[in-house]
């Protein structure tokens, strides 16, 4: 008696490109418990160049360069570069957006976070960090400041 592995030796294989014969689907399917989308694997297998090759044919390259693919549509990466208060930041956050140019680079200062706290504990305004808004309460104390006696 002869038992199948369950798959299709590679001369019986057709080949797959889009639509309801992909190979998205049933990888996908393995890769919805982590959140990945059933448009990010087809898009990473199209992007990887692996959508019509079957996946039992693939080298260790092909399933690298598509679990970077799936990483990178489903996972992007978002690099906070602090201390843009400095006098060098602009030259570094020009160097971060050049080198990692699909990557969002977004500046951030968090000396300004600790001033909009205090500037809350002093009572001059109301801030959420949460919301990132921040409003003025009109105290008589801010209203002297700005206005003087």
């Amino acid at each position: 008696m002869v038992q199948s592995s369950g798959r299709s030796s590679p001369a019986t294989r057709k080949k797959h490109t889009t639509g309801k014969d992909s190979y998205a689907d049933p990888i996908g399917r393995e890769l919805v418990g982590i959140g990945v989308l059933p448009r990010h694997t087809q898009q990473a297998l199209q992007t990887a160049g692996l959508e019509s090759k079957h996946p039992a044919e693939w080298k260790d390259e092909d399933s690298r360069k598509f679990a970077e693919k799936v990483r990178e549509i489903s996972k992007p990466t978002v690099i906070i570069a602090n201390k843009m208060d400095l006098p060098y930041a602009e030259q570094n956050f020009e160097r971060l957006r050049d080198e990692f140019k699909n990557q969002l680079v977004i500046p951030v200062c968090s000396e300004a976070e600790l001033a909009l706290k205090r500037a809350e504990e002093k009572g001059f305004i109301e801030y959420v960090p949460a919301r990132n808004r921040s409003k003025s309460r009109r105290s008589p104390e801010l209203q002297r400041i700005k206005h003087g006696p």
